[in-house]
């Protein structure tokens, strides 16, 4: 289930391909995917793809729907080969990058009027790009964080954008791992980094999904129960 203000609107996602958007000024669409929904991520809030939603599914593709036009679909990719774990936009809204069951990256542009969608191949075209968010375990920025041995000890992490930290504020990157613990790095964390990390336990089993508060040292974590805790960077 994820919020997003001010339009006070939650996605009920689960097992049964459904996706229930919860409007507090809209009628509520249902919408069926066809298959298991994993992930889902909006355009960033001031970005052209603002009211684009991308729902990732288990049936190896990703959905972009219209929230302005009452979740209509604009467009399916279908070029991953394994289930959709994870998914980014851009800080512009125009390109999104997600992370499949194969540890298989992939990058697409986004027209952010029509919702077409277009596979990018060459990820050095990419390598100055601003990201919204760090969701994706295997990326360049955070390959160091993710364990040789096993990539799905990983299940999710999150940054604090440099844009909106204080000049002389280094990123943090929250890594939710399924041991119950919580590792924060300096971002960004390339491969072969070697880098020094803090950690935080409190949780009892996995830890599903963290998110960074901008301009606090918090950190906000949720468990394998839907248990959030809180937890303060020292």
């Amino acid at each position: 289930m994820k919020r997003r203000s001010p339009r006070c609107v939650l996605e009920c996602r689960g097992w049964n391909s459904q996706l229930c958007v919860l409007d507090c000024f809209l009628p509520a669409p249902s919408l069926q995917t066809g298959n298991w929904i994993q992930t889902i991520e909006y355009g960033p809030a001031g970005s052209p793809s603002a009211h684009l939603l991308a729902v990732g599914t288990h049936g190896s593709s990703i959905v972009l729907l219209d929230s302005s036009a009452n979740y209509a679909l604009k467009s399916t990719i279908t070029s991953h080969h394994a289930f959709l774990t994870h998914m980014d936009w851009s800080a512009d809204g125009r390109v999104l990058r997600s992370n499949d069951g194969a540890y298989e990256l992939l990058f697409h542009g986004v027209d952010p009027s029509s919702g077409a969608a277009h596979q990018i191949t060459s990820a050095h075209s990419l390598r100055d790009t601003q990201w919204h968010s760090a969701h994706c375990p295997i990326t360049a920025l955070t390959a160091g964080a993710v364990p040789h041995t096993d990539g799905a000890f990983v299940n999710s992490m999150d940054v604090s954008s440099s844009s909106t930290a204080e000049a002389n504020e280094q990123p943090l990157l929250a890594v939710a791992q399924d041991d119950g613990r919580v590792a924060v790095y300096n971002y960004p964390v390339p491969e072969g980094a070697h880098a020094q990390y803090h950690e935080y336990r409190g949780h009892s089993s996995h830890v599903s999904r963290p998110h960074k508060e901008q301009g606090k040292c918090g950190c906000t974590v949720v468990g394998l129960a839907d248990c959030p805790f809180e937890l303060q960077l020292t």
